[in-house]
């Protein structure tokens, strides 16, 4: 299986919405997140990729969304135009 290691995700925000007792951590715009993807096998050239993602604003949160998508992978060279 793939495996996912060392996600970053950047600072949220939190903020208390009209709705919400407890505060939240948010983000708002656009946001990058960075992790090492490993293959199952050195031949592996596309991965597939699920992010689960809400939109909430003052009033209220809508339900969990699910985005897929196919990311092509480069190979990595590791020395000497060794390929992985």
């Amino acid at each position: 299986p793939w495996r996912l290691d060392g996600t970053r995700y950047p600072p949220a925000e939190i903020t208390r919405l009209a709705f919400q007792d407890e505060p939240l951590a948010l983000y708002t715009g656009s946001v990058e997140l960075a992790a090492r993807l490993a293959a199952p096998d050195a031949g592996t050239r596309v991965a597939s990729l699920r992010l689960t993602v809400q939109a909430c604003d003052d009033s209220a949160c809508l339900r969990p969304e699910v985005i897929e998508m196919r990311v092509p992978l480069a190979p990595i060279l590791r020395s000497a135009g060794e390929a992985y």
